[in-house]
């Protein structure tokens, strides 16, 4: 089963990364693929970040 990143919903971006801006301490600005060829720039705070690392760690473990 592959990952669908290119689905019909209007809420759902690409998320492709192209930049990230770390501020140390504070957490990072993400520059990611939206619609149409427009980027977003996504601004995560540390926690933000931890979570979605145990989440990137969660799915690594999970060989369903």
């Amino acid at each position: 089963m592959s990952f669908e990143k290119d689905i019909e919903q209007e809420n759902v971006l690409d998320g492709t990364i192209y930049l990230i801006d770390e501020r140390h301490g504070d957490g990072a600005y993400v520059t990611v693929a939206g619609r149409g060829g427009h980027p977003f720039i996504l601004a995560f705070g540390l926690d933000d970040l931890e979570y979605l690392a145990e989440v990137a760690r969660n799915v690594k473990g999970n060989t369903t």
